[in-house]
């Protein structure tokens, strides 16, 4: 994160260089203070109160870095801006256009489909960046190690710890809770390979996070990537799946035969 401040401090044309500096202070602060924090847990000899320490020092960890990263992107809009219009020059050569989208969705869940090729990801972040927003994906916790946790976060990598006691749709609904926006995309398929049934998965995240379902579609025949409609989940899920995936009939994925239209 002090890199990405000095890259800005260095490169970025009229950034208030005043403001930047009080960043990156309180990034070395931040540093010193849960590395302080970390050496000196409550209660050594009890080993459920320093497992609670460390669980508190981590979220607030990732409160702080949430925090310091936001001020960061207010300071670097120019870099932003560039960023979006770059991916939208990477989809226009590409021979791809920007469909149907919707603004001021602050929290939501995305319903990614269809998902039969490694290309998907990467059309979708460049779609994602060229409307100027930052889509989540989920990322199993052991792949969040140095240097790879720089570059998973930076892309939009959200960390899910499948040990913890409680499950993935709970520690992504406490996600939604504790931020003040948060777009995290999912593929309900959960393969590239042919899924007859999807996942709920991102049906119950959105429910119990009162968030509403994006229904973004890749269309590699139109070449086409966009939103269908924003869907609220009404909490029987049987009828709300094939609602969402009766959106995704005419749409065609880059291995048709790989996905299962219903």
């Amino acid at each position: 994160m002090f890199t990405e401040a000095l890259f800005c401090k260095l490169f970025v044309i009229d950034i208030d260089q005043e403001k930047l500096e009080q960043v990156m202070t309180h990034i070395l602060n931040m540093q010193d203070e849960f590395i302080k924090r970390g050496s000196r847990p409550d209660g050594k000899d009890n080993k459920i109160l320093v497992k609670e320490y460390y669980n508190k020092l981590k979220v607030d960890l990732r409160t702080e870095f949430d925090s310091i990263e936001q001020e960061l992107e207010d300071l670097c809009k120019k870099r932003e801006r560039m960023k979006k219009s770059l991916s939208k020059a990477l989809l226009k050569l590409a021979g791809w256009k920007i469909g149907p989208w919707t603004d001021n969705i602050p929290k939501c869940v995305i319903c990614v489909a269809p998902h039969t090729s490694n290309w998907d990801f990467f059309l979708g972040k460049l779609f994602y960046n060229s409307i100027g927003y930052n889509a989540k994906f989920l990322i199993k916790k052991e792949w969040f190690f140095f240097p790879f946790n720089l570059i998973f976060g930076r892309l939009g990598g959200v960390p899910v710890d499948r040990k913890k006691n409680t499950s993935v749709t709970d520690q992504m609904v406490q996600e939604f809770e504790r931020r003040t926006t948060f777009h995290l995309a999912i593929t309900p398929e959960a393969t590239r390979k042919r899924a007859q049934e999807w996942k709920k998965g991102f049906y119950y995240i959105a429910l119990n996070a009162h968030a509403p379902i994006l229904l973004a579609y890749l269309d590699y025949e139109k070449k086409e990537v966009g939103l269908k409609t924003v869907f609220y989940p009404t909490g029987n899920i049987e009828e709300d799946m094939h609602t969402i995936r009766s959106y995704y009939r005419e749409v065609t994925a880059r291995h048709p035969e790989q996905f299962a239209n219903i």
